[in-house]
């Protein structure tokens, strides 16, 4: 039975400023993975000791409003000293000829493409809160599929995402994701709202074990923007569902699961539906899925001097 999500959360200003960089959070713990693997399955070394110790110390920041903003502004400075960091510890332990070694690079590389991304994004977003854009549907055709992409070269051969019904087997997830809108070739929505969607779909991924299927849509009609979720995956335990928009929270029964992401996707997605008075619905059965159903009034469009959104394509992102 579908359940409309009604919760009333009380969230503290740095749980807020920590929900509002979720995205930017999700990449440095990507990061931190893919070093602390780096770290361990080949020559532990100080100088990645020390640069784990300090992405540890910026996602930790970012509960903290002026130091996340100085955070996010110097980017390019963390950056740079991450790539001299990485080409220091593989030219020291001589692990330049390694096959995989330059697979890591290059993943790493990727990685930092994408924080930068989100920087700029979150930047573009300060003082704009409100602010709705106009996104191109062929552009966010082309993240989302780069977005699974990069999920799948993550997960280092544990699994593929597919498309085909015919190449689906018991370690891929067969995605389906569609977009349409009233307005033809663009969809008009919240600057947030991206960012919602692929936490969202993120964790479908997540509890959902490899053979499953991921559905999507997003759609604009005249009236309003709507946009589903749906998975085959392990579900949320029926007395938890409303609960589960909470703060951290996570389900009794997945609690084992090891995520990189920063456990409060949902209630970003559920805090920005409300910040649009929007609505939310959840109908969950265990280990059978999970659908999320999101209903979001489209407002005044025709007074809002619409643009396109200068980060809302052709990105790569994770």
């Amino acid at each position: 039975m579908e359940k409309e999500i009604l919760l009333e959360l009380n969230i503290s200003d740095e749980d807020k400023n920590l929900i509002n960089l979720h995205s930017f959070l999700n990449i440095l713990n990507v990061l931190n993975a893919e070093i602390y693997y780096l770290d361990i399955a080949y020559k532990s070394d100080v100088l990645l000791t020390n640069l784990l110790t300090n992405i540890i110390s910026i996602s930790e920041s970012l509960r903290n409003k002026e130091e996340s903003f100085k955070i996010v502004s110097d980017i390019d400075n963390f950056i740079s000293l991450l790539d001299s960091t990485i080409n220091k510890y593989i030219e020291k332990n001589n692990l330049n000829e390694i096959i995989e070694i330059i697979e890591i690079k290059s993943n790493i590389s990727n990685i930092i493409k994408v924080l930068r991304i989100r920087a700029q994004e979150i930047l573009s977003r300060i003082g704009r809160d409100e602010e709705w854009r106009l996104f191109y549907i062929k552009d966010l055709e082309y993240d989302f599929n780069n977005f699974f992409a990069a999920v799948e070269k993550n997960s280092k051969g544990k699994y593929r995402i597919v498309y085909n019904i015919a190449e689906h087997e018991e370690k891929s997830y067969l995605v389906n994701l569609s977009f349409n809108s009233y307005f033809g070739d663009k969809i008009y929505m919240p600057l947030v709202f991206k960012d919602v969607m692929r936490d969202l779909l993120a964790n479908a991924r997540k509890y959902t074990p490899p053979g499953g299927r991921i559905t999507s849509g997003l759609v604009q009609t005249e009236n309003e923007l709507k946009f589903v979720v749906e998975d085959t995956g392990l579900g949320i335990p029926e007395e938890e569902i409303e609960n589960c928009v909470g703060f951290g929270y996570r389900g009794t029964n997945v609690t084992n699961i090891v995520t990189k992401g920063g456990g409060f996707g949902l209630t970003k997605a559920y805090l920005t539906t409300k910040q649009f008075n929007g609505r939310m619905w959840i109908k969950s059965e265990l280990e059978k899925g999970t659908s999320i159903r999101i209903s979001i009034p489209n407002g005044n469009i025709k007074n809002k001097g619409l643009k396109i959104d200068p980060y809302a394509s052709r990105e790569s992102v994770l």
